[in-house]
């Protein structure tokens, strides 16, 4: 049961940090954050 929490906490942190990535490739290229964007909202 730990193990599956921090699991939990890992995938969160990985999605938070990526979402922070793309917000800054966002920031940077319109182009590649619109990609990314649809590339993980599909």
């Amino acid at each position: 049961m730990l193990n599956l929490f921090l699991f939990h906490s890992y995938v969160v942190m990985s999605v938070f940090f990526y979402i922070i990535t793309s917000l800054h490739i966002c920031t940077t290229q319109n182009s590649v954050c619109i990609y990314i964007y649809i590339h993980t909202h599909v």
